[in-house]
C-alpha cells in the first residue's frame, strides 16, 4: 500500500538505539532503490562519490528506519529520483522520539492568614453554605480566635463549642486578647464565642489571673499576639 504521507503523519516505531547498518548493506540498499528510477550514465568515480553522499547522509540512522523509508518511497506515486536528504527525513520520521519527563513544579505552601480563613468562612455563608462552615463571621474577634487556633492547635469549632474539654485555656486566651485588642463589649464578644456574656467575662477574668501566675499561659498569649502581628 502506498505510504506517501507527510512525516508528521507517520507513527514513529523504531527505537532510537536500534542497530545501524554496515556500509556494504547501505550501498546495496540505496543502489536497489535507485534502480527503480531513471539511471543516468555515470563513471565509476561518479558512482562511488554518489554512494558516499548517501552513506554520509544516512550515517547513524537505524537500519530498520532506513528500510522503512525506502519502502515508503518505492510504494509512493512519486516518479522523481529520491535524494539523500529526502530518505534521511523519512527515516527520522520513523524513529521514536525521546519522551520528556513531566515538568515538575515545586509550589511552596503558605498557610492562610487568620483574616483569609475568616473571609473564606464569610463567603461560604454568603453563598448558602453556612451549614458547612462553623467559623464565626469575619471580624476582629474572629481573627483573634483563628490566630489562637493556629498557635494552640485547638480548632475554631472547639473554641466555639460548649464542651469544656482541653480547649478552655485556648478559649480564655482568645477572650482575653479579644477584650484587650478590640474593646468590644462582652455581649458582642459572646456572639462570636457562641456563649453568653457572663461566660466570656469569666474567661477574661480567669485569663487575667493566669497571666500573672502561669508563665506557660503568658507565653501562649504572647505567641498568639506575635501571630497577629504578622
Amino acid at each position: 500500500m502506498p505510504t506517501d504521507l507527510p512525516s508528521q503523519w507517520v507513527t514513529p516505531s523504531v527505537p532510537r538505539n536500534a542497530p545501524v547498518p554496515d556500509p556494504e548493506w547501505l550501498t546495496i540498499r540505496i543502489a536497489a532503490l535507485l534502480s527503480h528510477y531513471f539511471q543516468p550514465d555515470e563513471s565509476n568515480d561518479e558512482y562511488r562519490m554518489r554512494m558516499a553522499d548517501w552513506r554520509d547522509a544516512l550515517a547513524g540512522l537505524p537500519q530498520q528506519a532506513i528500510e522503512m523509508a525506502v519502502r515508503d518511497r518505492i510504494g509512493s506515486d512519486c516518479r522523481a529520483r529520491p535524494v539523500p536528504g529526502e530518505i534521511k527525513a523519512a527515516a527520522k520520521a520513523h524513529i521514536k522520539r525521546p519522551t520528556a519527563p513531566p515538568e515538575l513544579r515545586v509550589v511552596e505552601h503558605t498557610p492562610p492568614t487568620a483574616e483569609e480563613k475568616a473571609r473564606a468562612g464569610q463567603m461560604m455563608r454568603d453563598h448558602g453554605f453556612g451549614h458547612l462552615c462553623k467559623m464565626p463571621p469575619m471580624g476582629p474577634v474572629a481573627i483573634i480566635m483563628q490566630a489562637t487556633a493556629d498557635v494552640t492547635g485547638v480548632s475554631m469549632v472547639d473554641l466555639r463549642s460548649m464542651r469544656r474539654g482541653g480547649s478552655h485555656r485556648a478559649r480564655m486566651a482568645a477572650a482575653w486578647l479579644a477584650r484587650k485588642h478590640t474593646g468590644q463589649t462582652y455581649p458582642a464578644m459572646a456572639k462570636t464565642f457562641n456563649r453568653d456574656h457572663s461566660s466570656v467575662m469569666g474567661s477574661v477574668n480567669k485569663a487575667e489571673g493566669l497571666m500573672q501566675c502561669d508563665p506557660a499561659f503568658a507565653e501562649m498569649v504572647a505567641e498568639i499576639e506575635r501571630r497577629l502581628a504578622k
